[in-house]
C-alpha cells in the first residue's frame, strides 16, 4: 500500500452566485496500490463531501466536488518532511507578515504546547 497527497477541489456557491467565487482546495493522505487507485479513491471522497444546506443567515450554500486536480506519492514519511507550500504575491508585505505572527502567536499558546516545547 501507498500513500499519496491528493488535491481536492471544491466550487463554494452561495445563493446561486450571488456572492464572489470561492474554491477550496483540501489535500488529502490516500492509501492506495496504484496512482489509480489514489484518484479514484480521493474522486469518491470529493463526491461524497459534496452538499447543500442552508446558512443560519438563510443563504443557500453549495459545495460541489470540481476534481482531484493534483496526485502526489508520498514514499518516504519523516519527520518534519515538506507535504505542501505555495507561493503568495501581496502588495502588503506587512500584513500578510503581521497576520502569520498573530496565527502563530494563537497557535503556541495552546495548553499542548507547552508540552512539546519543554
Amino acid at each position: 500500500m501507498n500513500w499519496y497527497v491528493a488535491k481536492i477541489v471544491f466550487h463554494i456557491d452561495v445563493n446561486q452566485g450571488e456572492n464572489q467565487k470561492q474554491f477550496d482546495e483540501q489535500f488529502r493522505l490516500v492509501a492506495a496500490r496504484s496512482r489509480q487507485e489514489a484518484y479514484y479513491k480521493a474522486s469518491v471522497i470529493g463526491q461524497t463531501e459534496e452538499e447543500n444546506f442552508i446558512s443560519s443567515n438563510q443563504k443557500t450554500i453549495t459545495w460541489k466536488f470540481i476534481d482531484v486536480a493534483e496526485l502526489h506519492e508520498v514514499t518516504d514519511i519523516k519527520d518534519g518532511m515538506e507535504i505542501y507550500s505555495t507561493t503568495h504575491e501581496t502588495t502588503e508585505p506587512e500584513y500578510y507578515i503581521q497576520n502569520t505572527k498573530i496565527r502563530a502567536a494563537q497557535l503556541s499558546s495552546l495548553p499542548s504546547f507547552q508540552t512539546f516545547a519543554n
